[in-house]
């Protein structure tokens, strides 16, 4: 797993309605807040209905409870548990189970939460987990179960198993702890007490929830900014708060009249509506009651001003922290008698610490407005947004300065706005984009304005709501700018950078209202830069750096941040990940096609020098995906975002439909025939496999088809990210045994062979990863076709596996240690030494240190460092250090692993250093990688020889067959985010050889490639005649015969004299899905082609029309491009030479073009530029 990006913890709003989940079956949704018992067959019903608990009453009960128990539980959803001590809230999440808490914002993990099971397939997981619901974090349930056969258990804690029968319903108390008895038909409840409609005062009193009344009253708040969809709702008699997980469409200010009941939950009053009804014209104008800090800090639930928006004057800040992990902000709040009161700023009102501090610190005397609530009998006053706190002195209030003419004048060129930290009065804007309830962009009514592609013509701006706007309304913006660090991981301080926002402000409508303006689109107005960034070295963002957007990507889409952009018709080059899909627009994904750039799954491939900033990244909703080749065919309208250190465009889903295929992407099947005289060895991260319910068992069952049918049941399998059997239970257990035997299970239920296992236990918490889950690397092996070599005893966690002066083994298996601190925190190469037809092979399992702080591609820091790669250069260094000794002796060796690290990088040359060979560095390029980050496929499993294995004149060749899997990386649904590699090898046939001879071809021919396919890069030869389906099947002769002309097209480039002998290579391609590879046919000589540079022989480029016409080299690709540099329009001639080039404006009379001509047909591309005028 490559965790170059920690996980993404959000706090998110609740919408959701009453359900009911059955686990351990099937489930219906409830409509209404009425307590409803559902049964799972021969499971009994409680026989009645008495007063809830809250969690941790539940969780002191339940140790001593006795099977089919009955218990009914009230809390929070705060996400999906990881363990018995971890949380996973959104991005993380997992469907298979909720955590339940007394608070929304609890901490105490492993003492304060409980995890409750969702059974696959069952309603329950579909209509209620986290993972496609994140919008249920932070809502109040109710929770009814029945404990089954394991009774309340759940990851080795108190908790509630996958057996159970649990009901759920929003809000509410219901039955407590009663002994089963016989199921019997559910009573169905009791219509209610009917009060009629009431003052909020006098509902304030009702104490029996059997009392349905109707209130009407002025909404107070944006709803949702104290969890789930809550809002207060206040008359001219009191307020209240309002519980509800139903999004009801309100906003602050509006007019509501909602029916329901009362409850208390943790000392605060709440009312559970079942029906809300918004009225047409807009509630009371609710200013507030003053109060002084002695009436505001009684906690009676009918003291004055509670639950009612109330006026504090004159009090100081002090104590300010943030509460929780989102940003949101505490503080005390004290008057001058002495008196105080703890203030909250939630960050789900839009407003986090960073912009709380922008303005205030400790000391500062201030105004006060906000609700004031009594939560667990303590008093707190909840502040609406940033602007309920005012200076008392008008002195400290930011200056305010008269906004420039133009938005664009305020971005500025550059990645921070001239006007950062300055107060401005009356920014005049568009509205093009609203987002979320406190955020609106604004745009200049014209895009260009400035008629300046350097600066941007939009920006964020943040308000206390922004219901009552619309695209197109003409607003007037007071405000203060600010480079604010949005949503990110941790160290986002260090490493991302900011986004100019305007922020607590206020946005007044004109009264006009303008057409949105037209959006920038994306290879067409224009052109993403291929190069991030231009400054070699430091002094980016500093006065040495001069940006341009012309020239580099990371000055291009700051200079389109907060601005309309557009993307026709997206292609997927990689699969959605938390809900993110980097894409080309099909215009650009055709001519990378044209140009030989894209790999065989039609994705583009990181090398040393391209990480491919063109890539566009499109945010929308985690239940929105696409795979690898898929096409959304539409116009993709958004507006330019940053977050998580990376640019992209925050988009509608709506806009995301169609969804076509433009490459028809198929999990793969290995094109090497198993051969019963060779070994094959598999090398497959797993991805946090463990034998605890976290590893859910749809991912079991795929890894372990994977194995048996895709990778044709390997003799030996390195498996990478085994954890410990209670997985990220962090209890001292170390154990593997019960994960890797289910593995071993899954796989004979596959119908694979019963592998046996190979595994050291770590040090509890010594070798890295998720704390407590002990991750390691493990093996399997077929013991039908190898066997453990005799001679060496097995080692232990703390020996050190070296090779004695035979050339073997001394532990087998064993573990290969490092010095010094170098270990700490590291997994531990596993080596072991088999004995396959007489022959010996040492064989090792790696996984390297993760990519955990190196900075992304649009960071601060330029250029981009990877300072985790120093310790995978030093760990590698000690690992070959190692295995030299046993290539020394002519040992076979076989090494294969997750090395975190790509082809070209220092760590795979490390690993290789003079005794082994990296065979992904001889494989073919456009199908070479294991994984998909950031859009861009790369390689980070890897397979390593000792070099009597390979041919050493060409390492692309030798003893060996290879090949890179790819039944994971395009997919969104993934088992894991790792495709598996694996080769056979012919050991025998290497015994024979010497390295002083050269080796014979082998019987079935690799399928990589050679070093002159070295990935450096950006432009990937077209190795095959494939169709984009990948469908055709070829003759043996023919894919000799292809390979051998692509090879001589390689040399051509190169070789100007055309008159040197060329080398031929074969080069097998992958064949079709679960078909043997063919043998090769005789070595077959292919005379050179002639490489021919293109000619013109006629270009017109008539005034008044809209084409370009003319006569060129056959099949060449032309375009045409305006006199600054803009792509105007490109096509092929055809067969006999001609082309014409279809413009959108007409040809004006002084009109100057440069045409650009490749001959694609030879192998380099031979480039001709022609200089064209308009004529007659």
């Amino acid at each position: 797993m490559q965790t170059g990006k920690k996980s993404n913890w959000r706090h998110v709003l609740g919408t959701t309605a009453a359900l009911t989940i059955l686990l351990g079956g099937y489930a219906t949704p409830i409509v209404g807040t009425a307590t409803t018992a559902v049964y799972a067959a021969d499971v009994p019903a409680p026989t009645s209905a008495t007063a809830a608990i809250s969690v941790s009453d539940f969780i002191n009960q339940a140790k001593n409870a006795t099977l089919g128990t009955t218990y009914t539980i009230t809390g929070y959803i705060i996400g999906s548990s990881a363990s018995a001590t971890g949380l996973n809230a959104t991005t993380k999440a997992v469907a298979s189970n909720i955590a339940l808490a007394d608070s929304p914002d609890e901490t105490n993990i492993k003492e304060n939460v409980i995890p409750i099971a969702l059974q696959a397939g069952s309603d329950a997981r579909t209509n209620f987990n986290v993972l496609d619901h994140p919008e249920l974090v932070g809502t109040k349930v109710t929770v009814t179960v029945t404990s089954g056969s394991k009774g309340f258990t759940y990851f080795s804690t108190v908790g509630i198993p996958a057996d159970a029968t649990v009901t759920v319903t929003a809000g509410g108390d219901t039955p407590a702890v009663v002994q089963p008895s016989t199921p019997s038909t559910p009573a169905t409840p009791t219509d209610a007490a009917e009060l009629g409609n009431i003052a909020i005062a006098d509902a304030r009193k009702l104490t029996d929830k059997a009392q349905a009344a109707t209130i009407t009253g002025t909404v107070v708040g944006v709803p949702g900014s104290w969890g789930g969809k809550a809002f207060y709702v206040q008359d001219g008699t009191a307020g209240i708060y309002v519980y509800t997980t139903t999004d009801y469409k309100l906003n602050d200010g509006d007019k509501v009249t909602l029916h329901g009941h009362v409850e208390v939950y943790n000392g605060t009053l709440e009312f559970m509506p079942d029906k809300a009804t918004k009225a047409t014209e807009l509630g009371t104008v609710i200013k507030g009651e003053t109060l002084d800090l002695g009436d505001a800090t009684k906690t009676n639930v009918n003291a004055s001003g509670q639950q009612s928006l109330v006026n504090l004057s004159a009090v100081t800040i002090s104590d300010v922290a943030t509460y929780d992990t989102y940003g949101s902000v505490g503080f005390t709040a004290t008057d001058k008698a002495g008196k105080s009161i703890y203030v909250q700023l939630d960050n789900r009102t839009g407003s986090s610490i960073d912009d709380f501090s922008t303005f205030y610190k400790n000391g500062d005397e201030v105004n006060l407005t906000g609700v004031l609530e009594t939560f667990k009998n303590a008093p707190e006053l909840r502040l609406r947004n940033l602007q309920d706190i005012q200076f008392m002195d008008a002195t400290k209030r930011p200056a305010e300065l008269a906004a420039p003419k133009l938005i664009a004048d305020i971005q500025g060129a550059g990645q921070t706005s001239p006007y950062s930290g300055k107060t401005l009065r009356g920014v005049t804007g568009v509205v093009t984009y609203l987002d979320g309830t406190t955020k609106l962009y604004i745009q200049d009514a014209d895009k260009d304005a400035d008629q300046d592609d350097s600066t941007s013509n939009g920006i964020m701006v943040k308000v206390a709501s922004n219901k009552d706007f619309k695209p197109g309304d003409v607003v007037s913006v007071d405000g203060t700018v600010k480079e604010t660090y949005e949503a990110g991981y941790d160290d986002k301080a260090t490493t991302d950078l900011t986004v100019t926002e305007i922020i607590n402000a206020t946005a007044t409508k004109t009264g006009d209202t303008k057409p949105v303006p037209a959006p920038v689109v994306l290879d067409k107005d224009r052109q993403i830069p291929t190069a991030t960034f231009g400054l070699a070295g430091p002094g980016f963002n500093t006065k040495a750096y001069e940006p341009d957007a012309k020239k580099y990507a990371i000055d291009f889409w700051e200079a389109v941040e907060g601005m309309r952009v557009e993307v026709d018709n997206p292609v997927a080059v990689g699969p959605t990940k938390n809900g993110d899909t980097y894409t080309l627009p099909e215009s650009k994904w055709d001519e990378y096609k044209f140009d030989n750039k894209l790999t065989k799954k039609g994705g583009v491939l990181l090398t040393k020098n391209d990480s491919h900033p063109e890539l566009i990244q499109i945010e929308s909703t985690k239940s929105t995906t696409f795979n690898q080749g898929q096409m959304i065919s539409n116009k993709v309208i958004g507006v330019g975002y940053y977050s998580y250190g990376s640019y992209k465009i925050s988009a509608q889903a709506t806009d995301l439909k169609p969804v076509t295929t433009k490459l028809d992407v198929q999990p793969e099947t290995t094109y090497i025939a198993k051969d019963d005289s060779k070994l094959t060895v598999a090398s497959y991260n797993i991805e946090n496999f463990s034998a605890a319910t976290k590893t859910p068992q749809s991912q079991v069952d795929k890894e372990a088809a994977h194995i048996v049918n895709n990778l044709k049941t390997p003799d030996v399998i390195n498996l990478m990210e085994i954890q410990d059997d209670n997985g990220e239970t962090d209890d001292g257990n170390v154990s593997a045994t019960k994960t890797l035997q289910r593995l071993v299970d899954a796989i004979k239920a596959a119908g694979g062979p019963e592998y046996k296992f190979l595994n050291i236990d770590p040090v509890n918490n010594k070798d890295g990863g998720a704390p407590g889950a002990n991750i390691r690397p493990a093996m399997l092996y077929n013991p039908a076709r190898v066997q453990l070599r005799d001679g060496a005893v097995a080692g232990t966690t703390n020996q050190a596996e070296d090779i004695t002066t035979d050339g073997h083994l001394k532990y087998n298996p064993g573990r290969i240690l490092f010095s010094g601190n170098l270990g700490d925190g590291t997994r531990k190469p596993l080596a072991a030494e088999f004995t396959f037809k007489g022959q010996d092979v040492i064989v090792v399992a790696d996984h390297l240190n993760s990519k955990t702080g190196d900075e992304p591609t649009f960071g601060k820091n330029q250029p981009a460092q990877q300072p985790s790669e120093v310790k995978r250069v030093q760990l590698a260094t000690q690992i070959n250090d190692v295995l030299s000794k046993a290539a020394a002796a002519k040992t076979n060796v076989i090494m294969t692993g997750d090395m975190n690290d790509y082809d070209f990088s220092d760590a795979a040359t490390a690993l290789e250093g003079s005794s082994m060979t990296d065979l992904v560095k001889h494989y073919d390029i456009t199908d070479r990688s294991s994984y998909i980050f950031d859009g861009n496929e790369q390689v980070l499993d890897h397979v390593f020889l000792s070099n009597n294995l390979v041919d050493s004149a060409d390492k692309s060749k030798g003893d060996y067959q290879f090949d890179m899997v790819h039944v994971n990386s395009p997919f969104a649904d993934q088992a894991s985010d790792h495709d598996p590699v694996l080769v056979q090898v012919d050991l025998a046939k290497a015994a024979d050889a010497t390295l002083s001879t050269d080796t014979t071809t082998p019987d079935t021919p690799a399928k990589g490639d050679d070093t002159a396919n070295s990935n450096t890069d950006a432009t990937i030869p077209d190795t095959t005649t494939k169709t984009d389906a990948d469908a055709n099947v070829f003759s043996a002769f023919d894919k000799i015969v292809a390979g051998l002309n692509d090879k001589i097209d390689a040399l051509s480039k190169q070789v100007t004299s055309l008159t040197d002998k060329l080398v031929g290579y074969f080069k097998q391609p992958q064949a079709p899905k679960k078909t043997p590879a063919p043998k090769p046919a005789p070595t077959a000589k292919t005379p050179t082609k002639k490489v021919v540079k293109p000619s013109v022989k006629k270009v017109v480029a008539k005034r008044n029309t809209k084409k370009i016409a003319g006569v060129t080299t056959k099949g060449a690709k032309v375009t045409v491009y305006s006199a600054q540099g803009k792509k105007l329009a490109t096509t092929k001639a055809n067969t006999k030479g001609k082309f014409t080039l279809k413009l959108k404006h007409k040809i004006t009379k002084k009109a100057k073009f440069k045409l650009v001509i490749k001959n694609t047909k030879a192998n380099g591309a031979l480039t001709l530029t022609k200089a064209i005028r308009a004529t007659k």
